[in-house]
C-alpha cells in the first residue's frame, strides 16, 4: 500500500489549500483521504503539516463533510466545471422580474 499512500498523499496536496479550478479530488474525497491516514496512523497535526495548513480546523471542516447526506454529494459530483460550489451554494440567487420579500426591519434590496 506504500505507492497508494504515496500517489494519495499527493492528490491531497494538490486539492487542499489550493485555489485550482482543476482540483484531483472532490472535497468528499478529499475527506475519505483524509480518513484513510488517519487509519495508517498520521496524527491531524502530521496531516496538516504535510497539507502545509497554518492548524488542523480545516482538518475537522473535511471530516465534517462525512455527515452530510449522500444526495449532497451526489448533487456536488454532478456540477460542471465553472459553476459555484462550496459556500456559493447557500447564497440565494437573482432571477428576472424576482421581488425579494423584505426581510422584518429592512427594506427589500433592488433586483
Amino acid at each position: 500500500m506504500g505507492a497508494q499512500l504515496d500517489a494519495l498523499k499527493q492528490r491531497l496536496i494538490m486539492s487542499v489549500g489550493t485555489h485550482r479550478r482543476s482540483r484531483p479530488l472532490s472535497p468528499t474525497e478529499v475527506s475519505e483521504g483524509l480518513m484513510a491516514l488517519e487509519a495508517e496512523g498520521m496524527s491531524a497535526g502530521d496531516i496538516a503539516r504535510m497539507l502545509q495548513l497554518e492548524g488542523t480546523s480545516m482538518l475537522g471542516r473535511f471530516s465534517r463533510l462525512r455527515k452530510l447526506s449522500p444526495r449532497v454529494e451526489e448533487d456536488r459530483k454532478w456540477r460542471k466545471p465553472g459553476s459555484p460550489s462550496g459556500r456559493s451554494h447557500s447564497r440565494p440567487t437573482r432571477t428576472a422580474g424576482f421581488t425579494p420579500l423584505p426581510v422584518q426591519g429592512r427594506p427589500p434590496s433592488p433586483p
